[in-house]
């Protein structure tokens, strides 16, 4: 990626989390104690995972974000760190647990997960209003939904390059704001049926129909992602909506350990190993 005008090419503003991951035969019903097959650790979070992701493929990555003061955050930022991001702006928040989440993930590629957002609910408008050189040093932004959406709209008002949101974790009745200010705008299937209220998006064609309703709802490119079935876009000066088809992969081992993908969801890390 061309270094040309920008000190970073990617700047991340969002969350960090903490992965405890519990390996299962299948995920348990409720109620239900299982035995598990082994037990992980990882560094995660929708945010840290991108910009990693970045940084490993080769681009000069930044991060804004919150952990807390406690055992787990020290270990994160100097991970983070470990991995060629820049944590200058990565804070330590007094009084604050860095964000967990614990996942279940069965032998066929299920998951659950439960998140406790901790510091990462600490980051606002104000972590944008205190830096501005740093938007105006980056060439993207991205952004997601696991911290709070008046600091992610800060975050895009202030850019002025291309601005990426992955919408996830999903919510209903996103501000127009949102939607309008990301130059790409991804979700997968699930988060597309919630955002334009219909029952469900299980393939291509009704994923084309989510498609233009988030385009009516002010969304300029979007991408939205259908996991097998590969993703469909359209771009904003184009009526026409694209199918890209994946590629298959023989055997899954878990949906959300992907490194990178155009979806730019997850990928778990740490300064010595990437589950894949």
């Amino acid at each position: 990626m061309s270094s040309t005008g920008s000190d970073y090419d990617v700047l991340v503003f969002g969350s960090c989390i903490v992965d405890f991951i519990s390996y299962v035969s299948r995920l348990p019903k409720v109620g239900e104690t299982l035995h598990g097959t082994s037990f992980a650790t990882g560094n995660g979070g929708k945010g840290a995972n991108q910009c990693v992701a970045a940084a490993r493929l080769g681009s000069r990555t930044a991060m804004i974000g919150k952990l807390g003061d406690d055992p787990w955050g020290t270990g994160y930022r100097t991970a983070l760190a470990a991995e060629g991001v820049n944590v200058e702006q990565v804070d330590v928040m007094p009084g604050e647990s860095t964000g967990i989440a614990q996942i279940n993930v069965a032998d066929n590629g299920d998951n659950q997960i439960v998140i406790v957002t901790g510091a990462n609910k600490r980051l606002g408008p104000s972590d944008v209003l205190s830096r501005p050189e740093l938007f105006e040093r980056a060439r993207i932004l991205i952004c997601q939904l696991e911290t709070p959406i008046e600091g992610t709209i800060a975050a895009l008002q202030a850019f002025r390059g291309i601005s990426i949101v992955n919408a996830a974790p999903a919510e209903t009745n996103l501000p127009h704001s949102l939607l309008s200010l990301a130059s790409i705008f991804c979700v997968n299937e699930t988060e597309a049926a919630l955002l334009t209220d219909m029952p469900c998006v299980p393939d291509v064609q009704r994923a084309k129909t989510a498609v233009h309703k988030l385009r009516d709802m002010g969304c300029r490119t979007v991408i939205i992602t259908l996991g097998e079935k590969g993703a469909v876009f359209a771009q904003p000066d184009s009526t026409s909506v694209y199918h890209v088809k994946p590629v298959k992969v023989t055997k899954v081992v878990d949906t959300t350990l992907t490194l990178f993908q155009m979806s730019f969801l997850d990928v778990a890390w740490s300064p010595t190993r990437c589950r894949q």
